[in-house]
């Protein structure tokens, strides 16, 4: 699979569909994302099971992105609290979206971790090298990062 190349031959990424199926035999099942029905189905099946399972909420519990639509996520939240609380860990992406965490009954003294995708640009080798941008999201201007413009070489 070309889309894994790089990685071991052990690791394989399946469609979530596949995964609401099946499940036997996998050594650690990892969700990216939460608010979106179809993960927190396949995390359902899968969470009272013998396999770890681990989360990655993708920055969706800070507080900037919870602003949007509050009141549906916050409704959501509560309906999974039972499920997320037999999570297994919680990976971040930073040490401000893992304090996040602690606003939040279901996954409060949860295990959790912090790293990254191993996906950044090959130029950005440090923090120093983004600059935070506006975004526009449905909620209105968002900060991201993105990489800074490399100085001219002369």
């Amino acid at each position: 699979n070309s889309d894994l190349a790089g990685f071991p031959e052990e690791v394989r990424i399946s469609p979530v569909r596949s995964l609401l199926r099946r499940g036997a035999g996998l050594d650690l099942l990892h969700v990216f994302g939460l608010f979106l029905p179809r993960h927190s189905a396949v995390l359902a099946r899968h969470v009272a099971g013998a396999t770890p399972v681990v989360l990655s909420p993708l920055s969706h519990l800070q507080p900037l992105a919870v602003a949007c639509n509050r009141v549906r996520k916050r409704s959501f939240m509560a309906g999974l609290t039972p499920m997320l609380r037999r999570l297994d860990a919680v990976h971040v992406f930073s040490e401000t979206e893992e304090a996040s965490l602690a606003g939040w009954r279901a996954l409060r003294g949860l295990s959790s971790f912090i790293a990254s995708l191993g996906v950044h640009d090959k130029d950005v080798s440090s923090e120093t090298d983004l600059q935070v941008t506006p975004a526009t999201s449905a909620c209105g201007p968002v900060p991201c990062c993105i990489p800074a413009p490399k100085a001219a070489s002369t």
